[in-house]
Formats: C-alpha cells, structure tokens, sequence
C-alpha cells in the first residue's frame, strides 16, 4: 500500500490548521502550575435552555432582552498518527501468499498481501483498533487467521504476530479410467505428481479404473505403460495429464493405451581425447548394440562458427596397421601406398567404417552424430543463441561439417542455460543468498534469483535449435537422408523448469538428461551420482550431497510437466564412478552411506574412474593402473543396492537378485522401481566408497525406462566400459542395457 502525495498534503495542510498556524493562533500553552484539562472540559456548549447566563443578580431590563450566548468552540478534528508497522506470520508456510483486511471501526479496509507484511520496511496503518480478517489457500490447505483484532499506536517499537491456523480444505476426487490396453493386461500404476514433481499419491487401478482424492492444487498424472511380452509389444498412455483440482470438484479422465514400436535406443558418447592416454579407440567400439554413437566435441567461437575440436584425434591421426574384432577388420590408414588416399583420417574414418560393420555384420544402421559444446567449450552458447546472425553462422557451419564428414547428425551439449555457464550465474546467486544468512525469505531469495540468472537463454535456446533444424532439413533436401537432432539437459528439476523444452520438441529427435554427477567428491559426504529414486528422509541424517528432487524417476517428471513425452527422452547413465576413502560404516544396514570421506585417488583423475577400472584384475586385459589393479576381484563382494524397504527404511541388499517388470527381487522381497536408488561399492577393510551403476542397476534402469516408454538411454563416456565383450567374459553395461530392452 502506497499514500499518494495528495495525501500527505492534506495531511500537512490540516496540522498547520489545527495548531492554529500564523501569528494570530492563541496560544495552547499552559503554565508550569496549571492543571491540564482533560477533553471534556472544552465543552463550553449551554447544557440546556433552562440554564440562566449572565449575572443573575441583575436582572432589570432584560425582561425583553435574548439571552446573549458566547461564539461556540468547535474542537478541532483528531488527526490519527501514521505508523510503520512490522508484522511476524506465523503459522503459514513463508512461501505462501494472500491478502490481509484490517477493518477500522468505521468499517473502511486496507489490504496488504503477506509479502508486504513480511518485508522488513514494514507497512503503513494510522493510530487505531482494527479487526483483521484473511483465509489462504495454498497448496490444497486453507490457513485462517487467528488474530482476530489487534490495536496500532503511536511509539511502537515491537512487531505484531499474526498467527494461522491450518485446515484442511475440501479434497477434489479424480475418476480415471484406463482404455486399450490389450486382453491379458495387469493392472497399472496411477502416479500423481505435484508442481515439485514431488510423488504425492500413486495407486494400483482396479478392473482399470482408479479414483483420487487429491488436495487443491496443480498436478501432473502419470500411466504405467504395459509390456506385451506375448506380441512382443509396448502400450503407453497417449497422454501424461497436467490437472489442475478445486475443492470439492469432480473430474473424469479417460486414457487411452496404444502400441508403441518396441525399438529403445541405446546410445553413447564417445570422447575424443579418448585416442590418446586411455587407448580407447573407436575400433574398441561395439558394432551390435550401439544405435547412436555421439561424437564428443565440436567446439564453435564467439561469432559462431564450429569446428572441429582436436583436428589431429579428429582426421590426421593414422592407424597404419588393420585391426580385426568380433565385428570385422577395420582397415589401417598409411602414409603411402594403399589406404593413403582417404579424403580424411583419425576418429571420423573410423567411424566409418565402425557404421559399415555395423551394417554389414549386424543389419545395425548405427548413426554417428557430432555433439557440441560440452562442459569445457559452453562458453560462447549464450551470446551466438541471441544473435540471430551468429545462429545462422552456428547452424550453417554445424551442418557443414555434418556433411563435409558423412555424418548423420548434431547433439548440442550446452551447460548450463539459464543458469549459467559452468553453473557461473547459479553458484553466484546460491552465494549471495548463503550470505544473507537462516534468516533470508524465499521472497529475498527469488529476488537474488532473479538478479543473477540469465532467463533469456531459455528462448534463445528454443530459436538456435529451430535454425539448425532447418539446415538439417535443407541438407535433407539434398543429399536424401534424414538428420538427427537432439540436446543434452541438466537433471535438476529446477533448471528443467526454468527452460522452454516443450517449445524444442517438433525439432528435435531426443532430449538427453544427463542423470549423474548429482554426488561427487566435492562433497566431503559419500553420496548417489545416479540414483533412479530419491533417498532423502530422516534416517539419511548427513545427505548433503544432492537435493532429492535430482533423481531420473523426478527428471523425467519435471520434463512431463513441462509437457515433454516420454517419446522423447533419453536417460542418462554413467559408465564411471566417484570415489571417496578413509570412509567408516557408519550404519550397519547402510554401509558407508551419508558418512564422511576424503577424495580418493581415483584413474584419469582424482575421485573419478571408469566402470571398467573398478573390475579391476577380472578383466582379460587388466588395465595397467595401480588404483585399478587394487581392486582384484572385490567388485562383486562389495557391491550393493540402496532401497527402500515396505516400512520405508533405507537398506543396503546384494547386487545379485533378479530383474523384473515389477522390479528388483532378492531374498524372496520385491521392491518397486521408486524404492531403488542406486548401486554402490564399500569395502570396509579398504574404506573405499565408490558410487556407480552396476550391470544390475543397469538393468534396474532398462525395465524402469521400459515401464515409462522413455525412448531408450544413453552413456556417459564409452571409455569406461569393459572391452570388446566377445573376447571379455566380464559384464559390459552398454550389453546389459541393449540385452534388457531386446
């Protein structure tokens, strides 16, 4: 609430009156010894028309005479102080809002939201008793005030509490019936999810139908899809509904099943820097189960223009003798004679031929697209996507090269938009908000939010993806293939929100969610870099690595309810671990989990090594690593799955049970996708934690995707996988990924 100058005029204008201002004024001092009178005695009024005045003993000729009575003194009007008031609102969730009356005796109102009252300036009230009045409804609860009057005078120096009372208000009930599901069908899962993508209710239907009792508020409804192993067959719902509930209202929802294609896309990035110290090569690659291998990275400068990243790994390296695998001979690069006049060398050959044997041996048409960007060349993603010139120049160039190497697509990696490069703008503001200390408000908060990050990237975002489109199409137009398109996201439900993907979707093929690095030895607390579920709760009293919400189940939310389908998702997983030692058991259900720990020493550098290190010496080709080696054989005797179990209690179970639609079975207990979290490795005689995707949680992952209709998954970096598997008995995680959908 504001007071306009005019009033303060009128306000001035009656105190200079009322002080009788100007020379004339008679004087309203009074005397060191006089008595001051109270505001009755100023009544000078006749009290009735009986009363005698004058001198009464004196009466002759005034027979005919009128009474002679004194000029009336008329007390001036009161004029009320103004006062800054600040308010303490208790009771009500500090991220709620609503409007406060305060009604004075004449019944005139001012209205303030809670926002106002929770400032630290304080609001504007005169001198008066008020009786106040408010009812809030958030989050399907009505809060009603329980102060009911309060009184403001002049010289406060205390706040006034204004105190709520909770009330539940009146559920809204949701009837959902499932259609189309085919004959043999078991009934589905019916999950609701709230604008957080927190899971608020989750219910098994009965004979397809299912009824909710849901809480005001807005939510996201998500349908099991079914598996027809019988017809080899996948049915999903056509539709994930955004609903939003009133109290006491009734809906009905009817969702129809169709049969999707049963084809998951098993994908994976391939490093270029790979060539040199890891010896991971391009021919190490699998021909069978990769169907897009993503070429890492394209870098591009200020004005746009991309190029190639390592233009020796990329086209100059040569490889000068053939190299026979399980899926054909790759034949040698030379400096002269036969093989010395290709029109390039390095990966991209290589990568031709890789596609030629996936053709030629498996019927596999295996893509190859370039990724750009990546977290080391984000840097210019921010002011080529505002340009629309650098745009032009960023897609002409991109697809220039896509065409100049026989490539069959762009992947564009930019981390992050909207929060940042290298999260710059969101580690800022997640600073100054820890400066201001406990006591800063979610309204401050948002405020320093809004200060820092760069909102502007999400449809800059959209409209760099709409243009490269369209040099994809127009190379389409020429040389007759289709090109792939697609981008690599944050996890974090709260960047997903903050950006424009629904608005990318008629351009692009998949969206990737980069699902890990949500834990990592920046934390000095052992935590899930890839957990499927969330784990926070109260008997993970140290979890301090991750929020809860950055969990694959709570990615792929948050993408639902920016209306991305799950058509359109890939999921992200790690073919690495993050490593911590000098950690204790701590729980003896939990072992080593939420405990304290040091960075370990890790492979290519420190905390960090592939999936194929941690196999250690059980690899045919042992790598030549001393941290690797020290692992010998354990992988399988320290290995765990986190859970969930029916009471809702974190516990560690073995890594060896049996993978189903349902779920994750051992020691005759199931347990539901939402109540698995991660796999994990802890050697208590080492106290080494290592947390990574086991072949089993890559398994867990593959029916969990598979329940959702995702499109398929894709690994995060292909280095870290086990060799050639034809000639290594030892479990590759891209085979256990491409077996489970198969």
């Amino acid at each position: 609430m504001k007071l306009s100058k005019l009033y303060f005029l009128t306000l001035t204008a009656l105190i200079i009156s009322a002080c009788g201002g100007g020379s004339d004024g008679a004087s309203n001092e009074t005397s060191p010894t006089s008595t001051p009178t109270s505001e009755s005695d100023h009544q000078t009024l006749p009290s009735s028309e009986n009363t005698t005045i004058g001198n009464t003993e004196n009466t002759e000729n005034t027979e005919n005479t009128e009474p002679e009575v004194p000029e009336t003194e008329v007390e001036p009007t009161p004029i009320p102080s103004i006062n800054i008031v600040q308010f303490i609102v208790n009771g009500i969730p500090e991220t709620a809002d609503g409007t406060v009356n305060f009604i004075k005796p004449n019944q005139e109102v001012i209205s303030y939201s809670l926002s106002e009252m929770r400032s630290q300036s304080g609001v504007t009230l005169t001198s008066n008793d008020y009786s106040v009045e408010s009812t809030i409804l958030y989050e399907g609860i009505n809060y009603v005030l329980t102060t009911a009057s309060i009184s403001i005078h002049s010289g406060m120096t205390s706040p006034v509490s204004l105190n709520y009372n909770a009330l539940a208000a009146e559920a809204g009930v949701i009837h959902i019936t499932l259609n189309n599901l085919p004959s043999g069908s078991t009934e589905r899962l019916v999950s609701v999810y709230d604008n957080e993508s927190n899971l608020v209710n989750s219910q098994m239907t009965n004979n397809f139908n299912v009824t909710l009792s849901l809480n005001p508020g807005t939510y996201t409804i998500s349908y099991q899809g079914y598996l027809d192993n019988a017809n080899n067959r996948y049915y999903s719902a056509n539709n994930t509904n955004n609903i939003t509930v009133t109290a006491a209202s009734t809906q009905d929802l009817a969702i129809s099943y169709s049969a999707d294609n049963v084809f998951y896309e098993v994908g994976a990035y391939y490093p270029a820097w790979g060539t040199y110290g890891r010896d991971h090569q391009i021919h190490h690659l699998d021909a069978k189960d990769l169907d897009v291998l993503y070429y890492a990275f394209l870098n591009f400068n200020a004005n746009g223009i991309v190029t190639l990243g390592d233009g020796y790994a990329d086209t100059e390296k040569r490889f000068t003798t053939n190299v026979t695998t399980a899926h054909g001979v790759y034949q040698a690069g030379t400096w002269f004679g036969e093989g010395s006049d290709k029109p390039f060398y390095g990966n991209l050959e290589r990568i031709q031929q890789l596609k030629t044997l996936a053709k030629n041996q498996y019927n596999n048409d295996l893509i190859a697209v370039f990724s750009i960007g990546g977290w080391t060349w984000s840097g210019n993603f921010p002011s080529v996507a505002a340009d629309p010139q650098k745009r032009l120049a960023f897609a002409n160039s991109a697809t220039a090269l896509v065409e100049q190497y026989n490539m069959d697509g762009l992947d564009l990696d930019w981390e992050f938009p909207v929060w940042g490069v290298q999260n710059e703008h969101i580690n800022a503001a997640n600073t100054a908000i820890a400066a201001q200390g406990a006591g800063i408000t979610n309204e401050q908060k948002q405020a320093i939010l809004d200060q820092y990050l760069q909102y502007s990237d999400a449809a800059n975002y959209v409209e760099l993806i709409k243009v490269v489109r369209q040099k994809l199409d127009n190379l389409s137009n020429t040389t007759g293939k289709t090109y792939h398109l697609s981008i690599a996201i944050n996890q974090a439900p709260e960047n997903i929100t903050l950006n424009h993907y629904s608005q990318m979707l008629p351009y692009l093929d998949s969206i990737n969610i980069m699902s890990y690095d949500a834990a990592g030895t920046w934390d000095s607390t052992t935590g899930h870099q890839s957990p499927l579920s969330a784990t926070e709760g109260t008997d993970a009293p140290n979890y301090t690595t991750t929020k809860g919400q950055w969990n694959l189940i709570s990615s792929v939310a948050a993408l639902n309810a920016e209306g991305v389908s799950n058509q359109k998702i890939i999921a992200g997983i790690p073919l690495y671990g993050r490593q911590w030692v000098e950690v204790d058991v701590g729980l003896a259900h939990i072992p080593g989990v939420y405990q304290s720990g040091v960075t370990g020493p890790g492979e290519w550098e420190d905390g960090s090594l592939g999936y194929n290190c941690l196999m250690g010496d059980s690899f045919s080709n042992v790598k030549d690593n001393e941290v690797c080696a020290s692992f010998a054989n354990t992988a399988s005797d320290y290995t765990y799955i986190l859970v969930r179990d029916n009471n809702n209690v974190l516990r560690s179970v073995g890594n060896f049970g049996e993978v189903g639609i349902n779920g994750y079975t051992i020691s005759g207990v199931t347990y539901p996708f939402d109540r698995i979290v991660e796999s994990y490795y802890y050697n208590p005689l080492s106290r080494m934690f290592i947390t990574y995707d086991s072949a089993t949680m890559v398994k867990i992952k593959a029916h969990w995707l598979k329940q959702q209709g995702l499109k398929g998954a894709m690994f995060w970096d292909t280095s870290g996988d086990a060799p050639n598997p034809e000639t290594n008995p030892d479990p590759s995680l891209i085979d256990a990924l491409a077996n489970t959908f198969n």
